[in-house]
């Protein structure tokens, strides 16, 4: 997750800084009048040295870790911190940092960030300066630094951007738990997406990689190959929806830019009664590709169109189905089923209007968007057998993605 501030004055900034470009200060005053970042973990805070530093992250965070996230900034940066908070410890670290000057996000990658399909800190980077200079709301970067000896490893440093995100399985925040708010989100996210997908993709070429949907279903193929090899445990039916997926890839469409993770824990979501984008977050995905392949996996959370799953006959194929009920019954995405939300098909229907992209081979999409997600589920549970971790169960995406590529219903 991304964060934001103000650039410090010339007389605080490091020599360091020289070869890292000043972030243009266009919305700073805007995004200074916003509430802050939204986090569902419980914030652990304590003075250490006179310096108040918070862990808000599940897994324990040492002092150490947030010491030398205290050292990266004051060697590095020139800043003197006032507050440190670990956001999180997952694919990265990433701690939130305030100063006198302003609030920043210090991003360090851990082991995941290595595996296929992430890009590194240098092309995130660069991919944040495109999108800037394109108009699109994303973390302005402030330095990069490609070694260092402090965090160990690269660093990429960007402003703050205030604004409440909404991870898997949360509500809206109480002021948007309104029908009309609700919908008001919904074609917010929709619109932010069709204007990703409408920049010009030329800056972005010599930066991020090009992707087919043919390519992408190999990659899905490969990391459940890799994963399944280390903890013998595949998913019930992978193989019938690989082998559909691999059958109906379609032919090279339109390419655009895609975010390659864009749903509600992506988005920064500010305003008061009416809800606004206060900046897209979190582009260690980004690639030129197929459109629909970010749309299909963002209205994966959203109600698909009749007929809906019938969990009674999941459960007569598989036996025991509660995580699958459960999940049927709140979502990924509980608030896209309240009043007011659009369904999947009134999304897509926007968004064709938006980018005159014809939102063709929909069934597909879906499917490699589960298909997708579960892939990333199994290499999660490939690193913890790795590692000795206890394993995480999946198994109810698993079950989900067969359902979208069955011939029991449309996706």
């Amino acid at each position: 997750m991304w964060t934001s501030g103000r650039w410090p004055s010339a007389s605080t900034r490091s020599p360091r800084q020289s070869s890292a470009s000043r972030p243009r200060s266009r919305r700073a005053q805007d995004r200074q009048t916003q509430g802050g970042t939204a986090t569902t973990a419980t914030s652990d805070r304590r003075d250490v040295g006179g310096l108040r530093r918070r862990r808000n992250v599940d897994r324990p965070v040492s002092d150490a870790d947030l010491a030398a996230v205290d050292a990266y900034v004051r060697a590095e940066l020139d800043l003197e911190p006032t507050d440190v908070a670990v956001l999180g410890d997952g694919l990265n670290l990433v701690a939130a940092i305030t100063t006198d000057e302003g609030r920043y996000v210090v991003r360090r990658p851990n082991e995941l960030r290595d595996t296929a399909g992430f890009v590194d800190l240098r092309t995130e980077h660069a991919v944040l300066e495109r999108l800037l200079a394109a108009g699109i709301d994303a973390p302005e970067p402030v330095a990069l630094h490609e070694g260092s000896s402090v965090l160990d490893g690269p660093v990429l440093v960007a402003q703050y951007v205030p604004g409440e995100v909404v991870p898997l399985g949360a509500d809206l925040p109480d002021r948007f738990r309104r029908p009309a708010a609700r919908r008001a989100v919904a074609n917010r996210l929709i619109d932010t997406l069709a204007a990703i997908h409408g920049i010009d993709t030329d800056p972005f070429a010599g930066v991020c990689s090009r992707r087919s949907p043919r390519e992408m279903v190999a990659a899905v193929v490969d990391r459940f190959e890799r994963a399944v090899a280390v903890t013998d445990d595949e998913p019930i039916g992978l193989g019938t929806v690989l082998d559909w997926l691999r059958a109906n890839a379609p032919d090279e469409s339109a390419v655009t830019l895609l975010h390659g993770d864009y749903r509600p824990g992506n988005v920064a979501l500010v305003g008061d009664d009416e809800p606004r984008v206060g900046g897209v977050l979190d582009w260690e995905t980004a690639c030129l590709g197929d459109p629909l392949t970010d749309l299909g996996y963002f209205v994966l959370r959203w109600r698909a169109e009749p007929p809906a799953i019938d969990v009674d006959a999941l459960a007569d194929r598989y036996g025991d189905v509660t995580d699958v009920r459960d999940l049927h019954a709140g979502g990924y995405c509980p608030f896209a089923g309240a009043s007011g939300s659009p369904d999947r098909a009134t999304l897509v229907d926007r968004y064709e209007r938006l980018t005159g992209i014809p939102a063709t081979e929909r069934r597909f999409h879906a499917a490699l968007a589960a298909a997708g997600l579960a892939a990333v589920w199994a290499d999660l549970d490939r690193h913890a057998v790795d590692r000795g971790d206890e394993v995480f169960s999946w198994r109810r995406l698993s079950r989900g993605t067969r359902r979208c590529c069955s011939g029991r219903g449309r996706a």
